[in-house]
């Protein structure tokens, strides 16, 4: 794809969404939103050591919202020709709705918008699909040649440009661009009946060398993760500390906890978090931040699902609690005049509340010193199992993981744990490394040393 033909592109849904809102002003509608995504680009995928599939794609979506007296019709739809007939579906859903809401509306235009965030590297641009292709067969060719113990269960390469844009009667008009490489890999390593943990990893970048060295990074941890779990042993329970790396703190640990700040959960009192602004909830040695306008990140961007601007923000301060996440709504029936820019989603739904581009901020003990505690302690490479985002309560499996011991660290087969995450953030947290990681460039993460967890071994 040419950058004449992404600009001619961008150009042909703005001036639809524009000239949709014009007709919906004549017509008397007041609250339409107009949601576009736009992606083009190619992807092969990978299973079971193969190439199952290559193709290239091409898609615009528009996700159109009509809120009449308090109630809502959301329609998507790929007609670009005709929208407004699908703005009419949207009112006439939203008029048959008997559960009007008064905090149901569309936010305003915000005083002054923030500069967009487009991404468009110069050279991808004209970038040929096929290469695509090439990189699915460096992926196996790498893994047959130098890791031939590793199985691929899934593997998938891309190249992408997206475009997401928004107009509505309350005057807003933005959009962003952007375009990427990316890379994703799932497997384990097999060596006769010795089976190893699963495990997972994916690359990313904005221009080709970018992409070619996050891979060289993460391909080869990904395959050297899968062979240090060859060899596991069992081991009795004890209770000690856990070693969280920065890839293992999110889906373990911090994941259940940032999801439990979604405004809805908060209103719906489907979390421990409900009333907790102000109060100490987390480690003190525990600093979080949202900051979507940071162009370091992936994941950047200056406008939420709404067309509000995103700002950066402190989630927690040194363990005390700042923010929920609030759209417009959550934020309405809050009783707040504004949303703080988390809206949600894209074309393909209304508005949801959530995290964007978090940063956990640096501890100060080193990784080194974390990985040798005063004790034995167990490195999580990934947990499988079940959590209650209301209670915080867990059990589940350690899969990968090793045993950390006077300088040695010892595959170890499946061991068990449970506890409370909200104690835990609490209570058990004896170190963060003031070393981070940008995990899949979207994410700022340190590393944790938990104390006092209960493992349940063989």
């Amino acid at each position: 794809m040419t950058r004449e033909e992404f600009e001619a592109k961008r150009k042909k849904i703005s001036d639809n969404i524009q000239a949709t809102i014009d007709t919906c002003h004549k017509n008397k509608l007041a609250q339409v939103e107009i949601f576009a995504g736009y992606g083009n680009g190619a992807s092969v995928t990978i299973e079971k050591n193969d190439i199952q599939t290559y193709e290239t794609y091409e898609e615009t979506v528009y996700g159109i919202r009509v809120i009449e007296n308090g109630c809502e019709g959301f329609v998507t739809t790929n007609d670009t020709k005709d929208l407004f007939s699908s703005v009419l579906e949207a009112a006439s859903l939203a008029k048959s709705q008997n559960t009007p809401d008064d905090a149901l509306e569309l936010p305003p235009a915000p005083s002054s918008q923030t500069l967009p965030i487009d991404h468009l590297e110069e050279s991808l641009f004209n970038y040929d699909p096929d290469k695509v292709l090439e990189t699915a067969k460096e992926i196996l060719s790498i893994r047959e040649k130098e890791y031939s113990k590793v199985s691929l269960d899934s593997a998938d390469a891309s190249l992408s440009y997206s475009l997401k844009a928004i107009g509505t009667t309350k005057g807003i008009f933005r959009s962003e661009a952007g375009s990427s490489l990316s890379s994703s890999y799932m497997g384990m390593a097999i060596d006769g009946d010795d089976i190893g943990s699963f495990d997972a990893e994916s690359a990313f970048g904005r221009s080709p060398k970018e992409y070619k060295e996050h891979f060289q990074e993460k391909y080869y941890e990904f395959l050297k993760s899968c062979m240090n779990g060859l060899g596991a042993k069992t081991i009795p329970g004890f209770k000690g500390y856990l070693y969280l790396p920065p890839s293992a703190i999110f889906s373990f640990l911090l994941g259940g906890f940032i999801g439990s700040l979604s405004a809805t959960g908060i209103r719906m009192k489907r979390s421990k978090m409900e009333g907790k602004i102000g109060e100490a909830v987390l480690n003190p040695q525990i600093s979080i931040v949202s900051d979507p306008t940071n162009p370091e990140i992936a994941t950047c961007t200056s406008f939420d699902r709404e067309g509000q601007n995103t700002q950066k923000l402190p989630i927690v301060e040194n363990g005390v609690l700042k923010n929920y996440f609030y759209n417009h709504y959550e934020a309405k029936k809050a009783g707040l005049p504004s949303s703080n820019g988390f809206a949600t989603g894209g074309s393909g739904s209304t508005p949801g509340c959530g995290a964007k581009a978090l940063e956990i901020l640096p501890g100060k003990d080193s990784m080194d010193s974390m990985k040798n505690p005063d004790g034995k302690a167990i490195w999580v490479n990934r947990f499988s199992g079940s959590s209650s985002g209301s209670s915080g309560d867990f059990s589940g499996v350690i899969k990968g993981g090793f045993l950390l011991e006077k300088g040695e660290k010892i595959p170890v087969k499946e061991i068990q744990i449970a506890g409370n995450i909200f104690n835990i953030l609490k209570d058990q947290i004896a170190a963060v490394s003031k070393e981070r990681e940008l995990l899949g460039k979207s994410i700022w993460a340190p590393a944790l040393l938990l104390d006092g967890i209960s493992i349940t071994g063989s």
